[in-house]
């Protein structure tokens, strides 16, 4: 069976679209005004120059920026991973983060009860609660709408380039362990905001929002971690396709590594290629932006 080198992008909110400027760009609506959204070239979690969207507040206590992605199609008997890079830029600590998902019908369900939320949000806390310029990445899943299990996702929380999970940063906010589809779902929503900011000199960035459906072709995190937005993988002459481990690969001319090539197995194939080797700063009002 043939077999071709593949690099997948099935990040359904790719944001290497991104440009420098103010407002919302392509899919990524404003939250809040257009002078409160920066887009420029700041520093990646890895040290790179990369555009990151910046939060600028005005100061009036309300949407204060970030975004509301368009909704996007989803398959509603999948489990989705939803994340996005974080950090602090500021001395001051004004405001609240959050990071959430809607759906076309405006709600999720809550895993550990059954519970129908209106306004889902994996996290919100605080702004103080991050340490100025540390980079953290946030994770939150959603199940599939027949899935009857009540634990979270594993891999749902906080990580750091440097130190991996950060077990003291559990998400904290109404669906804080994970939520699945209700049913008729069809388009899923990305919403990463900073509210609620009563000072205009708080910053916070935001890199790399994904949303990946949990298929096989997706990055773990431990390749997020490491940078790879676009992972590596095989198609077979029959269509499937699966990933190829190890692979540390950046879209940038200024962030490249190499690494071995570890290949799954196709049933089909006879000779496989070898392989050879949260705090007080937690709060509890939501903006219902959708």
């Amino acid at each position: 069976m043939a077999v071709t080198l593949t690099q997948f992008n099935r990040n359904l909110i790719d944001p290497s679209g991104w440009t420098t400027g103010n407002g919302g760009v392509g899919i990524y609506s404003a939250n809040g005004d257009t002078g409160e959204q920066n887009r420029y070239y700041g520093t990646d979690p890895w040290g790179n120059s990369r555009i990151v969207w910046q939060t600028v507040p005005s100061g009036n206590g309300n949407a204060d920026g970030g975004w509301n992605t368009n909704g996007v199609s989803i398959d509603n008997t999948k489990l989705y991973r939803f994340s996005v890079w974080v950090r602090r830029t500021s001395t001051t600590s004004g405001g609240t983060f959050y990071f959430g998902l809607q759906s076309n019908n405006g709600n999720a369900i809550h895993l550990s009860n059954n519970y129908t939320e209106g306004n889902p949000y994996w996290d919100y806390r605080g702004t103080g609660w991050f340490p100025q310029n540390t980079w953290y990445l946030v994770v939150g899943h959603c199940y599939p709408v027949n899935y009857n299990g009540t634990t979270p996702h594993p891999e749902s929380g906080f990580y750091t380039v440097a130190g991996g999970k950060t077990l003291q940063a559990t998400n904290a906010g109404n669906v804080p362990n994970d939520v699945k589809w209700s049913a008729g779902t069809t388009t899923a929503t990305h919403r990463t905001y900073h509210y609620y900011c009563g000072d205009s000199t708080t910053r916070l960035e935001f890199f790399w929002p994904r949303i990946d459906c949990i298929d096989g072709t997706q990055p773990s995190i431990a390749q997020l971690l490491a940078g790879v937005h676009y992972p590596q993988g095989i198609t077979y002459s029959d269509g499937t396709s699966q990933l190829c481990g190890n692979i540390h690969y950046f879209s940038s001319s200024n962030h490249s590594n190499t690494a071995k090539l570890h290949f799954l197995t196709h049933p089909s194939l006879s000779q496989p290629p070898k392989d050879d080797s949260p705090s007080s700063q937690l709060v509890s009002r939501m903006p219902s932006s959708a």
